[in-house]
């Protein structure tokens, strides 16, 4: 291994080796009981003897991730894979290595235990520790150092006294001499061992006097500032990793080191349209010297630039912050995500010394933030300004995407960041149970326009307030807010998630109520707000002091509606009914939920006992077969809240494919309803946060994009229920229907409400029409009629039976312009907005849906005939999934190959659209701005009613093999109309076209051929598609068979 330019990479081959846990006597038996009750297998001898010679794995892994890299382990999330690797989480965990340091290259500075000695302990996975392991005067007298690192959210063991490695997150120690060298010429060895941090809250919890109280998990998790969900929550299962999951690295330096950390707080005036910059970084001097900083600020694709004039400064020895100021003259600000353009900086920083150099270059976001409560008619408001106007939030909350964080690659982030982007989301909240990100999450987010709503990592839990606890957590806090305050996105610090609330959840701290909240404020105010104040004195990024909270020093309800933020769960953990919604307006809504499952497909990858299948007739899988009550984690409600909302939604599905598909659908309809609710309550209510964006496994929870990146029905509708301009309905108690119109534009825009009444067999019996204008930043009512008058019925009786027979489309659409004061409303008025919706009437199981006839194909070519995935039809019986697939492919293959040249791979930008009656836009303008999808990748595709009089409802499409998103699904299809929608491959696809312009080039019969070439891999790639695409939709998913096939198999076996 070679060192160049200073720096050493000691990434790659590594030696783990295992150490069982050695107890004895009364732990001993206390241990193994805990084990049988817990039905955790031990692993095999021959495994076990493997693990304590040493297995060979390539680092940055952490434990579980390395052994199944090496064959050792099997799919982690398959099967009950969580409970056979339990035997991992007790023990000792060393990662060990050799590495070569040349003659006359001892210049060390770093965070390990190197050649046999230990240089020092972690005891938190989201600070920074820095250890000295050597430091050498050269001939001149002067010093010079190496420093070994690794990021510390790698570092993911316990807090135990074992050395460990860390890197460039947290608090710092001084530089300081041993006497002894550590490092040699030649060989030396590293070594990081993780101890049980399982164990180790089970030995500091035993010395407290009085209990700290959990949710979820594995007992006694507070204890160790870890990721909260790695002992399991109530949606992923319980692993308790620990290993190195960033690239480590042995870093030489002789006289400064890397700049390990960049704060930037900004002061704006934007009256005078002028920013402050409050710039500060920490360089550790190996000895007394001058430095030479220079700073350099410019928009980001343009020339022009601000320079500072070069600043000599001294540096002592050891570990220094330098501060800075800059000032900047009429800034181009950042805006979230649908209130303008998200503009940035670059900032680059210049230390020289006399033989060293260093250059760090961020992008900067340039805005103003403020958490707004002020008393009002309601109460208190709470809300968002950014420079100087109000947002409401609209978003989802994020947890982990893995249990695994090593196997979390950026494009992993990058897809889910865009997947909330393009469903009009506005912001993301980062939930105390996770960990602090790393740089690339908030950077996309900064890229975005997607303001962060972060939590400190502290959630569900009571925790202890001990000395060495406390100041752990103020180095945490301290480093953290460095570290991010450079991000533009991050406009709201919340103390911790649920804790304030949670000071009511259990008897222990109910009955002693005084004890805890004084444990409470030690730990929140007196370190967490008070670090914060000391970190950002100007307040650039509001602090809030619990999610929900009713405010500072405020010991009310937590999640009173009148103030503060709300966590809402009335619906799931209440088992209330979607109405209820209703009854509630939160000042602003940072959680509530329904859970959903996650589609066939993405279950089929862990499924794995192989008599226990979709398709096999020995024991099928249900909603209440083993592996599905495996996957649920949410302890109370689970499947069965899910199957008693459909009984009051639906009629019963006849498969559990079927079952998946409505468990979707009623998730969305769920949080469809809050939130058009919560926004017509626009500006009592400015946030409407649903839980969650993401999974972290394969199984049930309330996300609306699973573990692989697939959309749920749920994250289609947000992108309708979070378009910029909305129009919504909902019916008051005294049986009148009330239309809605809510804006979020900084235009007054004129529009044209059209409302219609439908029958589920396809005749219009009505039809409204209404102009008006909708000013900036509005909601109102802008049509009402009495259901009895709309249906024409004198009594209770006839007026249910009209309901179940009758619907209401709404669309709404600007139908000339309005007025603006603002070049971004002035441009919002140049764009074409729709919006669409539909008002049941009625309960779904009492509507007599009539059968259908669905056509998948490509856009405007010889229709490819398809039956509905999991087809229900009088006198057939379903057919399975691979049936539907054959016969798509080969009515593919009987097509005519030019129809199939048909499916648009297309350069061209252009609205999404329907044919026939009832169209249907996403009501955005910019359909997949900041989608990260590449248009000449998009499979255009249409779904063709083509019966005369059904009505289908909740059409939805889902691609078996593909992985990607359709422009929208989910949706309502009149009879006799055609839905125009897009499929996005995740990855760019061969064959797809992209249009050149005119030009010099080479003759046109090459350019023919190359465009035949082109043009012959779309026409394998639609077919391919449509091979493996499937269409499905309410009617198809109801019963038609016997009780005792309640939510059971799809695959019947024919009668004889």
């Amino acid at each position: 291994m070679e060192i160049e330019g200073g720096t050493m990479d000691l990434a790659g081959e590594w030696t783990l080796r295992y150490q069982p846990q050695q107890l004895a006597g009364e732990k001993r038996e206390q241990h193994l009981k805990q084990q049988y009750l817990n039905r955790h297998p031990a692993p095999s001898p021959d495994l076990l003897a493997k693990l304590q010679e040493g297995v060979k794995i390539s680092v940055p892994c952490d434990v579980h991730t390395g052994l199944m890299q090496a064959g050792l382990l099997g799919d982690l999330y398959a099967g009950r894979g969580e409970e056979d690797y339990r035997w991992m989480v007790h023990g000792r965990w060393i990662f060990a290595r050799t590495f070569v340091i040349p003659p006359d290259y001892l210049k060390t500075h770093s965070r390990v235990k190197v050649n046999g000695r230990e240089v020092g302990t972690t005891e938190n996975m989201f600070r920074q520790y820095v250890f000295t392991l050597h430091q050498r005067s050269t001939h001149s007298g002067s010093n010079s150092q190496t420093t070994a690192a690794v990021p510390v959210s790698s570092m993911s063991g316990s807090g135990s006294a074992v050395p460990v490695v860390t890197s460039g997150m947290g608090s710092s120690s001084s530089v300081q001499t041993r006497a002894k060298p550590i490092l040699v010429e030649g060989d030396n060895e590293i070594e990081i061992e993780f101890s049980s941090a399982v164990d180790y809250c089970q030995e500091q919890a035993s010395t407290s006097p009085y209990p700290m109280e959990y949710t979820y998990g594995e007992k006694n998790r507070g204890w160790i500032r870890k990721r909260g969900c790695d002992f399991g929550w109530d949606w992923g299962p319980c692993f308790v990793p620990c290993g190195i999951q960033r690239p480590i690295r042995l870093v030489a330096f002789s006289e400064f080191s890397e700049i390990s950390t960049l704060t930037c707080h900004q002061v704006h005036n934007l009256k005078k349209h002028f920013v402050t910059l409050h710039l500060s970084l920490l360089l550790t001097a190996v000895n007394k010297m001058n430095a030479v900083f220079s700073l350099e600020l410019k928009l980001k694709d343009e020339f022009a630039s601000l320079s500072s004039v070069p600043i000599k400064s001294a540096l002592e020895a050891g570990e220094n912050r330098v501060k800075f100021q800059m000032e900047v003259s009429k800034p181009a600000l950042w805006w979230p995500r649908g209130y303008g353009d998200q503009p940035l900086y670059e900032l680059s920083l210049t230390v020289r010394g006399e033989s060293e150099e260093r250059r760090l270059c961020v992008d900067l976001g340039l805005r103003q933030a403020r958490l707004v409560t002020k008393p009002d008619d309601v109460g208190e408001s709470f809300y968002l300004e950014i420079n100087g106007t109000p947002v409401f939030a609209k978003g989802a909350n994020w947890i982990p995407p893995d249990c695994f964080d090593g196997r979390v690659l950026d494009e992993r982030l990058k897809g889910l960041l865009e997947s909330a982007a393009a469903a009009n989301m506005n912001c993301i909240r980062v939930w105390g149970g996770g960990m602090y990100e790393r740089h690339y999450f908030y950077e996309l987010c900064d890229k975005l326009g997607l303001m962060v709503l972060h939590d400190f990592m502290f959630a569900c839990s009571l925790y202890p307030t001990t000395k060495a606890f406390l100041q752990n957590v103020e180095k945490e806090v301290q480093y953290q807010l460095r570290r991010l305050s450079r991000h533009c996105s991050i406009v709201l610090w919340y103390g911790n998630n649920e804790n304030e609330e949670a000071l009511d959840f259990w008897e222990e701290s109910r009955s002693n109520r005084d004890l805890y909240v004084c444990d409470y404020f030690k730990l929140y105010y007196d370190t967490v707000h008070a670090t914060y104040a000391l970190e950002d004195p100007h307040g650039t990024i509001p602090f809030w002091p619990s999610s929900p909270s009713n405010g500072m020093h405020k010991w009310g309800k937590a999640g009173d509606h009148s103030k503060g933020d709300s966590h809402y769960w009335a619906v799931w953990h209440s088992n209330k009914p979607f109405s209820e919604y209703l009854k509630v307006c939160p000042r602003f809504c940072s959680e509530f939920g329904f859970q959903s499952f996650p589609s066939v497909p993405t279950l089929r990858q862990v499924i794995a006992d192989p008599d226990e299948d979709f398709n096999t007739e020995r024991d099928p899988v249900q909603v209440t077969s083993a592996a599905m009550e495996f996957r649920q984690r949410s302890p109370a409600m689970g499947n069965k809240a899910i199957l008693e909302h459909i009984c009051r939604q639906f009629k019963m599905p006849n498969s559990f494919e079927n079952f998946v598909y409505v468990s979707q659908v009623l998730q969305a309809l769920s949080i469809k309803t809050a939130s058009e609710h919560w926004r017509r309550c626009k500006p009592t209510c400015m946030g409407v946060v649903y839980w969650q964006l993401n999974d972290i496994w394969q199984g049930p929870s309330w996300s609306s994009i699973e573990y692989d990146g697939r959309w749920k029905v749920l994250q289609y509708y947000a992108r309708h229920f979070f378009a910029p301009l909305l129009v919504s309905s909902l019916e008051t108690t005294d049986g009148e229907v009330e239309v809605w119109v809510t804006s979020d534009l900084a235009s007054t825009l004129a529009l044209t409400l059209t409302v219609q009444l439908w029958t589920w067999h396809g005749k219009q019996i009505g039809q409204w029409h209404e102009s008006l204008k909708a000013e900036p930043h509005c909601s109102k009512a802008v049509w009402k009629r009495k259901v009895k008058d709309l249906l024409k019925t004198n009594s209770l009786y006839e007026e249910e039976k009209e309901r179940a027979k009758s619907f209401l489309l709404l669309s709404l659409s600007s139908s000339e312009s309005g007025t603006s004061e603002t070049a971004a409303a002035t441009e919002e008025r140049s764009l074409k907005w729709q919006s669409q919706n539909v008002h049941f009437l009625s309960a779904f199981k009492h509507v007599g849906l009539l059968p259908a006839r669905l056509s998948l194909r490509p856009e405007q070519p010889k229709p490819v005939v398809a039956k509905t995935l999991r087809q229900v039809s009088k006198g057939k019986e379903a057919g399975s999934v691979n049936e539907l697939e054959e016969e798509i492919a080969s009515s593919a293959a009987e097509a005519d190959v030019n129809d199939l040249s048909k499916v648009p791979v297309d350069a061209e930008k252009k609205e999404d659209e329907q044919q026939g009656d009832g169209e249907n836009e996403s009501g955005d303008a910019e359909d997949d701005e900041g989608s990260g999808h590449r248009q000449q990748d998009a499979i255009r595709l249409e779904v063709v009613n083509e019966s005369d009089e059904a009505v289908v409802p909740f059409v939805f499409l889902e691609s078996a093999a593909m992985k990607g998103r359709f422009s929208d699904n989910g949706f309502l299809l009149l009879p006799r109309s055609t839905r125009r929608v897009r499929f996005y491959p995740q990855a760019p696809q061969p064959g797809a076209l992209v249009r050149k312009r005119s030009g010099n080039s080479s003759s046109s019969n090459e350019s023919a051929l190359a465009k035949e070439r082109l043009e012959e891999e779309q026409r394998k790639r639609a077919a391919a598609f449509l091979a493996q695409c499937s269409v499905t939709s309410l009617r198809d998913a109801y019963a038609s068979r016997s009780s005792r096939d309640l939510c059971g198999p799809q695959h019947v076996a024919k009668e004889q």
